[in-house]
């Protein structure tokens, strides 16, 4: 077994911060994160990783031989002024051996045969390979793309460079060789599957969700499991084809709620370019009369509802 342990700093009764560096600015950065494996039934505890850098494990090959693991590095030379590294751990002799560094990665993991890895991050990584911008266009690096990468080369394939939505997680299924990923689309998070060889996306099956948050599929018969919600459905687990409820947090806690309408609403903005959002109506609603209104919107690099 594999698993973390989070060292906390020492405690400062001083008053005062100093920074130390730009990344030190972020809540939690100087409680450090290390990994430790854990022989089963003997219990023999290996500590992996040490230094002055968090670490954290990604994925585990499928033969349970290596282990992917991430550190984030101050570096001010360019915007994010950090860099994300990826090492590879052998389990059995505890040799790290560091496999690339970019900026705005956000996952990696293994293949099914264990012999590329599908890393999730910016279109500026790869040299820019999933940038669909255009030239001399600095990309949005909170656009999730998805790629396949031969470790050791430069053979990368940008899977979703022509996709318009941003990807937030995937999982690579060892039962059909194929790529689940959840993609964020305006205020919607939608389950896609893939093509490792590059196809693009396609939709993969109706949940009944509006934003699904997390996708699971099993190893040997690759049945998906799916957490997500919507507007009046609180959280719930689905296990799909064929559908069945796992977990659904509304049942009995929203029996006696009363349960407003909610419409589409979209408006578009002076620059033309359209703006999707949701009203929703009191209960109970007479279109006859007028409402105040209260209006919550976001700004930023990720969707956002209105």
């Amino acid at each position: 077994m594999l698993y973390a342990t989070a060292v906390e700093p020492p405690e400062d009764k001083s008053g005062v911060k100093r920074v130390e560096s730009l990344l030190d600015r972020q809540a939690g950065f100087r409680t450090k994160s290390y990994l430790h494996l854990v022989t089963v039934p003997d219990g023999v505890r290996r500590r992996l990783t040490a230094g002055p850098e968090s670490t954290s494990l990604l994925d585990v090959a499928p033969d349970g031989s290596r282990a992917l693991f991430s550190r984030r590095v101050e570096d001010l030379s360019r915007p994010p002024y950090s860099v994300d590294e990826l090492w590879e751990i052998d389990l059995a002799t505890s040799k790290a051996m560091p496999l690339r560094t970019d900026a705005w990665m956000s996952d990696a993991s293994y293949s099914p045969d264990g012999r590329k890895i599908l890393v999730l991050g910016g279109p500026s990584m790869f040299g820019g390979a999933g940038n669909a911008a255009g030239e001399g266009v600095v990309p949005n690096d909170y656009d999730g793309q998805l790629y396949v990468w031969t470790p050791g080369t430069s053979d990368v394939v940008p899977l979703t460079r022509s996709f318009d939505p941003a990807v937030v997680s995937a999982v690579w299924s060892p039962a059909d060789g194929k790529i689940y990923a959840v993609a964020v689309e305006a205020d919607r998070q939608s389950l896609f599957r893939l093509d490792p060889e590059g196809a693009l996306p396609s939709a993969f099956r109706s949940t009944g969700f509006e934003v699904i948050e997390e996708v699971e599929v099993a190893r040997e018969n690759g049945r998906a499991v799916v957490r997500g919600s919507g507007v009046w459905r609180p959280e719930a687990a689905l296990a799909l084809g064929p559908q069945v409820a796992l977990y659904d947090a509304s049942e009995g806690a929203f029996a006696d709620v009363a349960r407003g309408e909610v419409r589409p609403f979209a408006f578009e903005a002076s620059t033309g370019v359209r703006v999707d959002g949701r009203v929703y109506l009191p209960v109970p609603f007479d279109a006859s009369r007028k409402y105040p209104a209260i209006v919550y919107f976001y700004g930023g690099t990720a969707a956002g509802g209105a």
